[in-house]
This record gives structure tokens, C-alpha cells and sequence, in this order.
């Protein structure tokens, strides 16, 4: 007997799957997850003894400093690309080529590198060509293990309308071509951090970086209560404290060489030199900040080095 099976139920048979494949889509991709800034020991560098970075280009002098900045134990070195120099909209080959050139050797001495994008730049008015400028350096070691961190602009003035517009343009630009590197901006005075902070909106950075100028008896005495205060202002974000100029009082300006606060390696006690340089303070996550009041915690901040500082360093 010839068992006959009904058309419809098919049919049914071979949409089944059809309709429950829909069910069951494949999970998204995780997001990225943000390396933590507050990690490294920082250096803000150019080549001794020069103001000039690329011009006149000088590999062997810059190889010769990260190998010293290494002995310090440092973990990432802050760079500044300016685009007049790279090569504007498009970075020029050459340009490109030196850059590459750092980061290696940044990587060989063990060290991350911290790009400060930007550097000089004033055509706020160019979204376009900024954003061109920026994919061609950013693209090319975001999410890497080379990169610390990419820094939008070095203090910039929220009282420059045009300068903030930009950077609420950039900023989440830049966010989303770095893959999970850590994106920042800077400012230069803590009323100035509060400021940016509300006209940015929602276009907020992964965090802020705060150049603590002041003088000797400031950062003596008030460091950790303002630096404290600062960080509140960039809560729930992450503040880091950069290239911090000490101005000794008057009369020690007046009658004899400006002394400068030093660290020879991680965790010891600052020393009274004669030369210009920059405090050295902590990550200003907490009120426990100052090295002076805490020498044996480890030192996670941006250290400066002074171009005129190479006798010394090297003592």
C-alpha cells in the first residue's frame, strides 16, 4: 500500500527552519576595552639639548634618549606631531616613515607611545581635511600595541569658541578610529578643565590631561588639594597630570640659578638642582599626590624632561 504524504505538510517540514534561523542571531562583537592611562609612567619628550622634534631629523639622538628614559623605567613617551610639519591634509610619506621610525624605538626600549595629535594647529575651521589629517596618522597604530594613547589637542582654551566646536567635532572622530586606544584632551589651568568639560557635551573625551603650572610653594602645599579638586571636576573620567612647571619665589630668581625638582628613578626622593625642569607628581586619581609627601609610591604620572636637564639625567 502506497503511503501518500500530504503537499502542505512539506511545506511545513522544509520552513521550519526558515523561521526559526531568525530566532538565533550570532552575538555582536564585544567592544573594545580601554587600555587603563592611569598605568604608565609617562614622558613628555623632545631630543635633548633642541627644541626641534623632526627638523632637523636626528634618529640616533632620540634613539640614545628613550634608551636613558628606559633605565628610568618608563613605560610610554608623549610625542607632538604638528601638522605643518607632516604634511597637511596628507602626511607626507617621509613624515610618516620618520614616525614609524620612533615608535619602533620606543618599542625596542620597552615603551608605548603617546601621540599628541595636533600640535599647533590653528585651522579649527577645516573639519574635513583635520579628520583627513588625522585617519592617516591615527589608522595607522590605533588598537596596537604600540599606542598608550591618542591626545586630541594640548591645552586647549575653551574661551575659543572655535577651537571647542572643533574638538567636540573631533574628538568622538578620533574615538572612532583609535580601536580602543584611550583618547584625551588637555588644558593648562583646573578652572579651564571644568569649563571644557560642560561645553564638550556629550562629545567627552576617555579622559582628561591637566598641566599643573604653579609656583614652588604652590606645589609644596596645595598640590594635592587642587589637583584633588581638579579630578573631581573630570569625574566619572579618568585625570592625569602633565608638564608640571614649577616657578621657585622671587628671590630665589633674583640672586641665584632656578632650582628644579628632579627624580633619578621610579620612587625615589626629589632633589634641589640648579636647572629649570618640571615636578614630577602623581596620577591625580587620588588626593595622594605630590612626591614630596609620598617618595617611596611609585611615581604614575607625565614626567618632563627638560632639554637642558641632560648633565643631571645622566648623574
Amino acid at each position: 500500500m502506497t503511503r501518500v504524504i500530504p503537499r502542505h505538510a512539506t511545506a511545513t517540514f522544509f520552513a521550519l527552519p526558515l523561521l526559526i534561523l531568525p530566532l538565533f542571531p550570532p552575538p555582536p562583537s564585544p567592544a573594545p576595552v580601554l587600555a587603563p592611562i592611569q598605568t604608565y609612567k609617562i614622558v613628555s619628550y623632545f631630543p635633548v639639548n633642541s627644541r626641534a622634534m623632526w627638523s632637523p631629523w636626528d634618529p640616533n639622538r632620540i634613539n640614545a634618549d628613550f634608551a636613558r628614559l628606559a633605565t628610568l623605567h618608563v613605560s610610554a613617551v608623549r610625542i607632538f606631531l604638528q601638522p605643518s610639519e607632516f604634511g597637511y591634509p596628507n602626511p607626507t610619506t617621509d613624515m610618516m616613515g620618520e614616525l614609524s621610525q620612533v615608535v619602533q624605538m620606543a618599542a625596542q626600549k620597552g615603551m608605548r607611545t603617546y601621540f599628541n595629535l595636533f600640535d599647533g594647529f590653528q585651522q579649527f575651521g577645516d573639519v574635513y581635511g583635520s579628520k583627513t589629517w588625522a585617519k592617516a596618522v591615527v589608522s595607522s597604530y590605533a588598537g596596537g600595541s604600540h599606542a598608550a594613547a591618542f591626545e586630541v589637542f594640548n591645552e586647549i582654551t575653551p574661551s575659543n569658541l572655535g577651537a571647542v566646536n572643533w574638538a567636540r567635532q573631533m574628538i568622538p572622530y578620533v574615538q572612532s578610529l583609535a580601536r580602543g586606544t584611550p583618547v584625551g584632551i588637555s588644558v593648562n589651568e583646573g578652572w579651564k578643565l571644568k569649563n571644557l568639560k560642560g561645553q564638550l557635551h556629550a562629545q567627552q573625551p576617555d579622559f582628561y590631561s591637566f598641566h599643573y603650572y604653579t609656583s614652588l610653594y604652590n606645589a609644596q602645599t596645595h598640590a594635592a588639594t587642587d589637583i584633588a579638586g581638579d579630578a573631581a571636576n573630570a569625574a566619572p573620567k579618568p585625570l592625569i597630570v602633565n608638564r608640571n612647571r614649577i616657578r621657585p619665589p622671587i628671590s630665589l630668581q633674583s640672586s641665584r640659578p632656578r632650582p628644579r625638582l628632579a627624580l633619578a628613578r621610579q620612587g625615589s626622593t626629589p632633589r634641589m638642582t640648579s636647572r629649570r625642569s618640571r615636578l614630577m607628581i602623581r596620577s591625580a586619581t587620588s588626593a595622594s599626590i605630590a612626591p614630596m609627601e609620598h617618595p617611596s609610591q611609585p611615581c604614575r604620572s607625565f614626567l618632563h624632561i627638560s632639554r637642558r636637564a641632560s648633565a643631571t639625567s645622566r648623574r
